[in-house]
């Protein structure tokens, strides 16, 4: 059972967006921007080791655009 099911959720026209501009949307309607679960980017063989540098770049990516948090952990994970 998906929200995506409905005739108008299909009909909203979908935007792709760079991350900044996303964060930017976001403030620009009075939100706060996080960056959810980083080790979600992580691909799918590569060990945490050789994530990390990369981690470490995206994060600093996302902070530089404005970013106001980033979520590591939630409850569904414990």
């Amino acid at each position: 059972a998906t929200v995506f099911r409905f005739p108008e959720i299909k009909a909203i026209k979908k935007v792709t967006m760079s991350s900044k501009e996303a964060i930017d949307t976001i403030h620009a309607g009075g939100g706060l921007a996080v960056m959810a679960h980083p080790m979600g980017q992580r691909h799918g063989d590569e060990s945490f080791e050789d994530y990390k540098p990369r981690m470490y770049r995206i994060m600093d990516r996302m902070i530089e655009y404005g970013v106001d948090g980033i979520l590591l952990s939630s409850r569904s994970f414990w």
